[in-house]
């Protein structure tokens, strides 16, 4: 009995074969920007409330009354955008696989894509 092996895709640019397995993960980590992109804009417009910011022209009084009124609110907030601070450096390391490909293996700005996404993911949690 023949063992059928999974299909692989080559890129013509450069000839590397990928996996349909290495597809579906590199495809996975590209959707976790979309994951990021709408639990951080939920966390801080609609759970936090910071959109709009507070006014220029309200007193210190106002801005805190408002913090204090929004405290649970802002705490979720700033939860939820650290609970999906992992799903920035996923799409940074996707980014980086495709920046990889085009640039090869010694890629200057592929490995600068890497390290921005991965500290911009840590500032971020």
């Amino acid at each position: 009995m023949a063992v059928a092996t999974p299909p692989r895709v080559t890129l013509a640019a450069t000839g590397d074969t990928l996996s349909a397995r290495d597809f579906r993960v590199w495809r996975l980590f590209t959707w976790a920007g979309v994951v990021y992109l709408v639990g951080a804009l939920g966390s801080f417009a609609g759970v936090a409330r910071f959109l709009p910011p507070p006014r220029e022209n309200w007193s210190a009084g106002h801005v805190a009354a408002f913090f204090r009124d929004h405290e649970v609110g802002i705490r979720l907030g700033m939860e939820g955008i650290l609970a999906v601070g992992l799903f920035y450096a996923l799409l940074s390391y996707s980014l980086f696989r495709l920046m990889e490909r085009v640039e090869g293996r010694r890629g200057f700005l592929s490995w600068a894509q890497l390290l921005g996404g991965v500290i911009t993911a840590l500032i971020t949690m």
